[in-house]
């Protein structure tokens, strides 16, 4: 098998200097589905018909040559790009399935893509890219699950599009004022004791002053002037000191008689 390759791959090696009838056939494109990621990176995906011998499959979007990943139903196959073709020598009739990075420009942030082909295309955008431009002859337009746009369309077109910028939310912390504190001064307050005045055999005015209860004596304040506080006498003292003077006096009358 790898024996019968070998006309082919001589024949990939003269496509350069040969005009493309050299070539079996064009082959006919099955399906294209353009994906771009989050990232703004456009990935090609095409599915096309090889017949035995070499076939010539005109891209739809320019590729990153190296990023070209080709795979067949055939047992083996050998591929080379040349000026936007892919030749893709098979020893059997197969599909292919080609997948590639799509070469892009960019200006100011905004990304381009020629896509030129009839075939239908599914256009997948993810949910954090901005469509600029839309496509011509849209045949569907329709949200996938996750939020990811899907359109497809059936004519060459510029896609143009950007990355939207995260939206960035400042949030200013707001400073709660707590009242100031009232300080209030609490004078002390003094309670003066009037002692009510008593009525004995020697009289005195009492004024008002104030007292302390184990203390029988008057007090005297910066704020009012001395005042002297008669105690009552009680009246058995009376009779006690009456009884001494009497015997004192009886005592000295026996004395001077005696004399």
């Amino acid at each position: 098998m790898r024996l019968a390759l070998i006309p082919i791959i001589v024949l990939l090696a003269l496509l350069p200097y040969c005009s493309n009838s050299l070539c079996s056939c064009q082959g006919p494109i099955q399906s294209v589905e353009i994906r771009v990621g989050g990232d703004g990176v456009a990935t090609v995906t095409l599915v096309a018909s090889v017949d035995a011998g070499v076939t010539a499959i005109e891209l739809p979007v320019d590729p990153i040559a190296v990023t070209i990943d080709v795979n067949s139903s055939a047992s083996s196959i050998e591929w080379m790009l040349e000026d936007g073709y892919l030749y893709i020598a098979s020893p059997s009739q197969g599909t292919v399935r080609v997948t590639h990075i799509a070469n892009a420009s960019i200006e100011n942030d905004v990304i381009m893509l020629n896509v030129r082909t009839n075939t239908s295309v599914r256009l997948v955008l993810a949910p954090t890219i901005v469509l600029l431009t839309l496509p011509e002859n849209i045949a569907s337009i329709k949200t996938l699950p996750g939020g990811e746009l899907e359109i497809v369309f059936t004519e060459p077109t510029t896609i143009s599009y950007t990355i939207a910028q995260p939206i960035t939310t400042i949030t200013t912390p707001t400073t709660t004022t707590s009242p100031s504190p009232t300080t209030t001064t609490t004078r002390p307050t003094y309670t003066q004791t009037t002692s009510p005045a008593t009525t004995t055999s020697t009289t005195a005015t009492t004024l008002p002053t104030t007292t302390t209860p184990s203390t029988p004596i008057a007090q005297t304040t910066s704020s009012s002037p001395i005042t002297t506080q008669m105690l009552p006498i009680p009246l058995s003292t009376i009779i006690a000191v009456a009884v001494i003077v009497i015997v004192l006096a009886i005592i000295i009358v026996l004395i001077i008689r005696r004399r």
